[in-house]
């Protein structure tokens, strides 16, 4: 995800190696969801998380979000700012949404990139 070490909580004790920081993001795991919604045939994903994220400044609640299929960012923004009104989160902000949007422009446009994400969907 391009961050420092530095910028990474690690956990003393561990209960899996895979599990061994806090996380510093919700984007991983919306992938991780993406990615096997696609690889058993679901062309349309739309997939939310809402969870706490850390950093060694701050712990923060994010929420994160994909779209696929005929949507586009406007679409992904509106229903971020519906699940925030029904879930009483004032003045989103939205970083990450504009991130995962562009990494799915990204695939889309170079669907050969795909494999890099083990994306075996035939699109």
């Amino acid at each position: 995800m391009g961050l420092a070490p530095r910028e990474i909580i690690k956990i003393a004790n561990p209960l899996t190696e895979k599990q061994n920081v806090m996380r510093p993001s919700l984007i991983p795991g919306l992938l991780n969801n993406l990615i096997h919604n696609l690889n058993q045939g679901n062309s349309v994903v739309k997939v939310f998380e809402l969870g706490r994220v850390f950093s060694p400044r701050r712990e923060q609640t994010a929420l994160g979000a994909f779209l696929t299929g005929e949507g586009d960012i406007y679409d992904l923004k509106g229903i971020l700012e519906a699940l925030c009104e029904e879930l009483a989160i004032p003045s989103p902000r939205f970083g990450s949404a504009q991130l995962s949007f562009s990494l799915l422009s990204y695939l889309s446009r170079r669907r050969g990139e795909a494999d890099r994400f083990r994306i075996t969907h035939n699109w």
